[in-house]
C-alpha cells in the first residue's frame, strides 16, 4: 500500500480458550458466521453486474 498504514479489524480470543478447546470451537463458529454475514452484505446480490472496462480503440494514422 505504498507505505500507508491500514487497520485490520480482528479480535484475539481470551487466552483461557487455548486450554478449553470445546469453547474455542464455539467462538470460532460464531466468528465464521459473523464473517459470512459481513461478506454477504458486501456482495449485494441485488446490485446489477458491472460491465468490464474496455480500452478505447486506438486511432490509426493513414498516410
Amino acid at each position: 500500500m505504498q507505505g500507508a498504514t491500514i487497520d485490520l479489524a480482528f479480535w484475539r480470543v481470551p487466552e483461557r480458550l487455548f486450554d478449553e478447546p470445546d469453547e474455542l470451537i464455539v467462538w470460532a463458529q460464531a466468528a465464521l458466521a459473523a464473517a459470512r454475514r459481513a461478506a454477504a452484505k458486501r456482495a449485494r446480490p441485488d446490485a446489477p453486474a458491472r460491465k468490464p472496462r474496455t480500452r478505447p480503440a486506438k486511432r490509426r494514422k493513414f498516410p
